[in-house]
């Protein structure tokens, strides 16, 4: 009897976080190192593997995103309408081409995916992400994500508990490497 062994290599975000929290406007002490570590062990899509230039791989995810959240409700991913890949390569940091890729809600719904990597409080998440009201952020962005399985509290039996905060799940991790959800 033979049995063939066929290695499974994953590829992973790695090095490529710098890019994807540029891309939510946030920068590595905002998401914390525990969060960074999380973030590049996130399985990539095996059809972006051959993508070697980031900025590419941007776009590409970029594109995704936004077509993957067609499917789900309420829950809108923006990106800007006809991205030029030159636009994106001459903007210098990720911070600006960020601007050439993604609408605000875009920027937002990647950041919450990325600072729940760890538990976080609506408080932090406001916070952090520059919201003010905190009653319109937990209805524009958690509950639609909550609802589409990408986000799940800490204490379910408790949604009002004072201590509540929220954990990205295993459909948000697929949804930033880009898989299917």
């Amino acid at each position: 009897m033979f049995i063939t062994t066929i290695p499974l290599i994953i590829d992973r975000i790695g090095d490529r976080y710098a890019m994807l929290i540029g891309l939510a406007r946030l920068n590595s002490n905002q998401v914390g190192e525990r969060k960074l570590n999380l973030l590049k062990n996130i399985p990539l899509n095996s059809e972006f593997k051959e993508l070697t230039d980031t900025d590419l791989l941007a776009v590409e995810l970029a594109k995704t995103w936004e077509e993957k959240s067609r499917e789900l409700d309420k829950l809108r991913f923006l990106i800007i309408n006809n991205i030029q890949i030159e636009r994106v390569k001459k903007a210098g940091s990720w911070e600006e081409k960020s601007g050439e890729l993604l609408k605000k809600r875009g920027k937002t719904i990647l950041g919450i995916l990325i600072l729940t990597l760890e538990p976080a409080s609506l408080e932090e998440l406001t916070k952090t992400l520059g919201y003010k009201d905190k009653d319109r952020f937990r209805d524009d962005y958690i509950k639609p994500l909550r609802d589409n399985g990408l986000l799940q509290y800490t204490i379910p039996e408790k949604p009002n508990d004072p201590n509540q905060a929220y954990l990205i799940t295993q459909r948000g991790k697929d949804f930033i490497g880009g898989h299917r959800i």
